[in-house]
């Protein structure tokens, strides 16, 4: 892990006490550390759901667009990209993907002519309902080794990481983006 002792970008707008510097360099040691992990257990977590799924021809990618829709209904791809904080062109792809398997299906959108809403088809119900259920066996596997205390405060920190740097790709913490950043996709 690197060290950020010293770290000039995170000394920025703070005052000369060695103390707070001090603390200020473990917590972004330590955010970098959260940050590692939590790119390698996404990426673990695409590998077991593309293997638990490898049979029902759907891919970890398609499988969150499929829980998207199960969740929350027919949206535009414009809606799901935000929700998922990737691009409109990303969301496209998997639906063009999914349209073909017969696992959604185009609606028309009585809020908007040009952007249709995307809605499971039975099929794609189905076979999410079968995702959905192997995932809970697993999940309900994996519980023993974890307090329900520790994994409530896990997804807290976790939401309210994604939230601070949500502030500040959008120019709201700190005052800022870093040059040449750009904005996360809304």
């Amino acid at each position: 892990m690197p060290d950020f002792t010293g770290y000039d970008s995170i000394s920025v707008n703070m005052t000369t006490d060695t103390t707070t510097r001090e603390r200020r360099s473990k917590g972004a040691s330590a955010l970098y550390g959260v940050m590692v992990a939590v790119r390698r257990l996404f990426h673990r977590l695409g590998a077991a759901a593309d293997a638990l799924h490898a049979d029902l021809g759907v891919t970890a990618s398609q499988h969150a667009v499929l829980e998207a829709l199960a969740d929350d209904g027919a949206q535009t791809v414009p809606q799901i990209a935000r929700r998922k904080g990737v691009t409109r062109q990303h969301i496209q792809v998997l639906v063009n993907s999914l349209l073909s398997a017969g696992l959604v299906q185009a609606i028309e959108n009585p809020g908007h002519r040009r952007s249709v809403l995307i809605g499971l088809t039975a099929e794609g119900a189905r076979r999410f309902g079968v995702m959905r259920e192997r995932e809970r066996g697993l999940l309900e596997e994996l519980d023993a080794a974890f307090e329900v205390r520790r994994l409530t405060q896990a997804t807290e920190t976790l939401r309210r990481l994604a939230a601070e740097i949500e502030a500040f790709m959008a120019g709201g913490v700190r005052g800022s983006r870093p040059p040449g950043s750009r904005r996360l996709p809304r």
